[in-house]
């Protein structure tokens, strides 16, 4: 039978455990948990996460060990990634098909090896064309699978419980970048449901707000419907208070989610951000059309502003301009990018391109 002094870099999957043996340097991988586990250890790929991960490692050494029994050292040879998770060309192939495991644990590396970055997207007045406000938006560049897609680690970062120290990291960062941009403009952070319900947000905000010397109206936090699911009440306190140190809220993928109109008559909002989806498909679907004309014009009864994300064509633009959507941003504005020109003297030589639009 194989000792544990077999074993590293166990991979655990959704639906498979990929094992690397010392010996041989060689990779399995095991397909269907319940057709390879006794049925008196039977786990599932829905009820994985449950697991401990105490119990996922030791299920997994069982796993290897019938391995080895089986298929002994017929295994393909891979290198390892190094410790450093420094890429070779040897460990390429392996690195070239991450699992989510494999992708939390860099994750959890990413703040500490300096691969989070942000990009400001500006957000645009509809009649000018003016750059009002930028929104930070979080990059990970992976050492050996280059930029990974928020989309994809986003998720992973919420279900790790990651989401947390990358929040803060975010909202650190974007404050401070907002406090050397010349123009005066808003910044734009987006809120995990996660993050906004931990204790400390108030504070955190409230102490970069001094640290930073930003004025309050300079911040916008973006929520989503996500953080009133739980605690309704404890989440309008939250946001109330916010409201008091003169922050504005955003509430972003208006549409996509529940959508509960209750939240608009409850919340103590500034703005709703209607989902890309429905503006990508202005002028060639009469849904969307009259999804968004509707959007607006609720908005606007409500006395609230509305920014459109995702506006790619002129042709979006003139319709969004004619129904009174205020604010907008996306590919025709201006694309993320590191950093907005105008910048205070002391940091001169770091800005990117942000100032788009009319500036």
């Amino acid at each position: 039978m194989a000792s544990e002094a077999d074993f590293s870099d166990l991979l655990v999957m959704d639906r498979a455990v990929e094992i690397t043996f010392r010996p041989t340097g060689g990779r399995l991988s095991f397909a269907r948990f319940g057709a390879l586990l006794s049925p008196g250890r039977p786990i599932s790929p829905p009820n994985f996460g449950l697991h401990p991960s105490w119990e996922v490692e030791w299920l997994a050494r069982d796993l290897a060990q019938q391995a080895l029994l089986r298929f002994g050292k017929s295994a393909p040879r891979h290198t390892q990634r190094t410790s450093a998770r420094t890429p070779s060309p040897a460990a390429t192939p392996v690195a070239a098909e991450p699992t989510h495991v494999r992708l939390q644990h860099d994750l959890a590396l990413a703040i500490e090896q300096f691969e989070l970055s942000l990009r400001y997207q500006p957000i645009c007045a509809v009649e000018t064309r003016v750059v009002g406000g930028q929104e930070a938006l979080l990059r990970w560049t992976h050492p050996v699978l280059g930029a990974i897609a928020p989309a994809e680690f986003i998720p992973l970062a919420e279900g790790s419980g990651e989401i947390s120290a990358i929040g803060r990291w975010v909202l650190d960062h974007a404050m401070a970048e907002a406090a050397t941009w010349e123009k005066p403009w808003r910044v734009a952070v987006n809120l995990s449901p996660v993050q906004f319900r931990q204790a400390d947000l108030v504070e955190t905000v409230r102490a970069n707000l001094v640290r930073y010397k930003l004025p309050g109206h300079r911040l916008e936090l973006e929520i989503t419907e996500g953080v009133l699911i739980d605690d309704t009440s404890r989440a309008l306190t939250v946001l109330r208070t916010l409201k008091q140190l003169g922050v504005s809220i955003a509430l972003d993928d208006f549409g996509t989610g529940y959508s509960n109109l209750t939240y608009l008559r409850l919340l103590p909002i500034d703005r709703i951000k209607i989902d890309k989806s429905f503006v990508q498909d202005l002028g060639t679907s009469s849904q969307s059309d009259a999804i968004v004309r509707t959007i607006i014009a609720m908005a606007q009864a409500l006395g609230l502003e509305v920014t459109a994300e995702g506006v790619e064509t002129e042709a979006q633009l003139a319709f969004l301009q004619e129904h009174g959507c205020a604010l907008v941003q996306g590919f025709l504005l201006g694309q993320p990018s590191a950093g907005p020109l105008f910048r205070h003297p002391r940091s001169a030589g770091s800005g990117g391109t942000a100032g788009n639009c009319g500036t």
